[in-house]
């Protein structure tokens, strides 16, 4: 192929991702559905997408692959994760130091460091391509002193795992695990590291101020494998839960003096969750009693 004809391809892609954005009523922003992949598959687009998470600007790489940069680019701003990128992103804005566990691409430690220039960003990711990703859009941001990268994994203690893959070559690692899930893993698989977040914290001196961490239903092993970090109730943490790890989540949290909310995405709200019990894959905000 030639550059001109790339060239070609991304400017249809543009075109069409406009016509999109008209088409698309308000309540379906940034939803993940077969009309993004028939436009996403229809129209690819290869290149650097534009970011705009709360007047917060960067860019992203994607080779068509890239669920979350894609969802930018067909939906405009503000349309991932709109209500937990908001509110990561207005406690991003007083924190020093953050951690970003199960960072994927980066799209979290990228609006945490567009949100404050003084912060360092840790940004954690287990699989390699993807990892490969998140270090290129560091880079492209020009914050490879600031946005720190980690190829590992987080568990209770430092080890190895089997990561698999539950999506094709087509698309970047999103749902990659070493968890179990309902549907059958892709025949490819790699060996990682894994570290708990207490060690990794002590290792480089780290005192976290807020804590995203999205690690695919090992989010009780990550929990374990952070006491320290939670006794001393410093960190605010947006958590990704299941229905079936959200109630002990929500259990352990309230114990270590946390109150929890869930991030209602399409209502732009938090809503109590004091009983666990959540609607499916959803985010939770944990912010010590006395700050909440």
């Amino acid at each position: 192929m030639h550059l001109n004809e790339l060239t070609a391809i991304n400017g249809k892609a543009c075109t069409e991702a406009k016509i999109f954005m008209r088409s698309i009523a308000p309540e379906n922003v940034g939803v993940i559905d077969q009309g993004f992949h028939r436009a996403k598959n229809s129209y690819p687009y290869f290149g650097f997408v534009e970011v705009s998470i709360g007047g917060s600007e960067f860019v992203m790489f994607s080779a068509n692959d890239d669920l979350v940069a894609m969802t930018f680019f067909w939906y405009g701003p503000d349309s991932y994760e709109p209500m937990s990128m908001q509110l990561w992103r207005e406690r991003a804005m007083t924190a020093r130091t953050v951690l970003d566990v199960g960072s994927f691409s980066g799209v979290y430690s990228l609006s945490a460091a567009a949100a404050n220039p003084d912060s360092h960003i840790y940004a954690v990711e287990a699989a390699r391509r993807t990892y490969g990703r998140l270090l290129v859009n560091s880079q492209i941001n020009q914050l490879s002193n600031r946005l720190h990268c980690i190829n590992k994994a987080v568990a209770k203690e430092r080890g190895f795992e089997t990561f698999m893959r539950f999506r094709g070559e087509n698309i970047l690692g999103i749902g990659d695990s070493f968890m179990p899930k309902d549907i059958e893993p892709q025949a490819s698989e790699e060996r990682v590291e894994t570290i708990a977040l207490d060690e990794l914290c002590a290792e480089h001196n780290l005192e976290p101020d807020l804590i995203k961490i999205d690690v695919e239903g090992a989010e009780l092993l990550a929990l374990d494998g952070m006491t320290n970090i939670l006794g001393a109730r410093r960190a605010k943490i947006l958590i990704e839960v299941t229905p079936k790890t959200a109630p002990e989540v929500v259990s352990r949290l309230k114990s270590a003096g946390y109150e929890l909310r869930r991030v209602d995405e399409r209502g732009r709200s938090l809503v109590s969750c004091d009983d666990g019990k959540v609607p499916g894959v959803v985010n939770l905000l944990a912010e010590p009693m006395e700050q909440a």
